[in-house]
C-alpha cells in the first residue's frame, strides 16, 4: 500500500464495532511513516443509538485526540453506498 497523497492517512471508523483496535493500527502506521492522520466515524441517520454506540464514538474520539489526529469528523449517512461515495469525495479533497 502507498500513502504518498500529502502523506496523510485516513482512518474510518462505524458505529457497529469497537474501534480501538483500527484507530491504533491507523494512528501506529501514520506514526512510523511521519504521516498525518485523521479519524472519520461513520454512523447511519437511522440507528437508534445504543449506550454502545455512544461509548464507542466517544471512546474513538477520545483516543483519536490522545493519539494525535489532526481531525475527527462524524459523518452521518443513510447506507453503505453512501458511505463509499463519501470516502471518495473525501479522498479527492485530501489530493
Amino acid at each position: 500500500m502507498t500513502l504518498k497523497r500529502k502523506n496523510h492517512v485516513l482512518i474510518c471508523l462505524e458505529e457497529k464495532n469497537y474501534s480501538c483496535k483500527v484507530l491504533l493500527k491507523g494512528a501506529l502506521l501514520a506514526r512510523k511513516y511521519g504521516y498525518t492522520f485523521e479519524v472519520v466515524f461513520f454512523c447511519s441517520i437511522e440507528s437508534r443509538y445504543t449506550m454502545f454506540h455512544l461509548l464507542n464514538l466517544a471512546e474513538s474520539k477520545k483516543l483519536s485526540k490522545r493519539l494525535g489526529a489532526a481531525r475527527f469528523t462524524i459523518k452521518q449517512m443513510k447506507n453503505e453506498r453512501n458511505i463509499a461515495k463519501e470516502l471518495v469525495k473525501m479522498e479527492k479533497m485530501i489530493i
